[in-house]
């Protein structure tokens, strides 16, 4: 495996591409533009997918996944979750909520490919990585059944409104 600075480097800002070993970015203006929180939030707004393509790669080289993604396989965020389709997906805070987009690895015994990834909210992603399949079965299963009997009326009528 090679070492982190024989690796190619860019600067995290900009994405020029860096020389030297220790450096994160290209200028002074670039580390100034990522370190202030306003600029952070204006940097989120501007490039969504490549925040979530560095978080993704810092996970990869935490965890030694295989990671080939390029800003152009990320998909676009779509306006609603996929999986809680009554969650609207936030791109404007600077923090993670439940409602922000969230890179998933569909597969998680696979590492960050393009036919591995999606987008999802952060309360999706982490009720998934917090469990195993046959637990979202089973879940799934149990409120299947108190929703035919009738014991969860108000998700019923949550669930009727959002046009599921």
């Amino acid at each position: 495996m090679a070492r982190l600075w024989d690796m190619e480097r860019t600067c995290h800002n900009c994405n020029k591409k860096l020389e030297g070993r220790r450096r994160k970015w290209c200028s002074t203006r670039c580390r100034n533009h990522v370190s202030h929180p306003a600029l952070q939030r204006a940097y989120r707004n501007r490039r969504p997918k490549q925040v979530l393509l560095q978080l993704a790669r810092q996970r990869a080289t935490r965890k030694g996944l295989e990671f080939s993604l390029s800003v152009k396989d990320i998909p676009y965020a779509p306006e609603f979750c996929p999986i809680f389709p009554w969650i609207r997906l936030e791109r404007n805070k600077v923090r993670s909520s439940p409602n922000s987009p969230a890179l998933d690895r569909i597969d998680n015994l696979k590492g960050y490919t393009k036919s591995n990834v999606r987008i999802i909210s952060c309360r999706a992603n982490s009720l998934k990585s917090n469990s195993e399949d046959k637990e979202l079965v089973a879940l799934g299963n149990d409120a299947s059944e108190r929703l035919k009997h009738g014991e969860l009326a108000e998700t019923k009528e949550r669930l009727g409104s959002s046009g599921l």
